[in-house]
């Protein structure tokens, strides 16, 4: 998986857990907007592009790895 495209889990109230993945490269406007069950840190090591408010919303996560963004 190298993109998650735009609005695709937007509003996911249901989608829980941390977020871990590894080969993802770009993720899209509102991807993950009002996510708000992500819980901890979301480490995205080859995430290179992050559009407008991704991770919006997004209360129960704690941080973000983001090394090469």
């Amino acid at each position: 998986l190298k993109t998650i495209g735009d609005f695709a889990f937007n509003q996911c109230y249901n989608l829980t857990g941390d977020l871990f993945l590894p080969t993802l490269e770009t993720i899209g406007t509102n991807a993950f907007y009002g996510c708000t069950s992500l819980t901890g840190e979301a480490s995205l090591p080859k995430v290179v592009t992050i559009e407008m408010m991704a991770f919006y919303r997004c209360t129960g996560l704690t941080g973000l790895s983001l090394p090469n963004v």
